[in-house]
């Protein structure tokens, strides 16, 4: 993702949960909901996962974290590599 410094119409654009995108967190637990959907959102933009955490603007894990009524520390911990969320995103 090449930008990094994100707007608020950034965010809102691409980094929105809508609500079909919510309903995918309903068999997942609380504390990856905000790494799942980072990813799916990810996915989105730019077709593909990210290689490394890094990848993902600070303020795109904000904004994302505080519509789930979380924090970024859930990203922080999550494991971005985990197959299985992959697959049953996109799979």
């Amino acid at each position: 993702m090449s930008k990094r410094s994100l707007t608020d119409d950034d965010l809102a654009t691409d980094w929105f949960l809508l609500p079909a995108e919510r309903c995918l967190l309903a068999n997942k637990s609380r504390t990856t909901h905000v790494g799942f959907s980072i990813l799916l959102k990810y996915f989105q933009l730019e077709g593909r996962f990210p290689a490394s955490p890094k990848e993902i603007p600070s303020s795109a894990v904000q904004y994302v974290a505080y519509q789930l009524d979380s924090t970024a520390e859930d990203w922080s911990v999550y494991p971005v590599h985990s197959e299985r969320h992959r697959t049953q995103q996109y799979g």
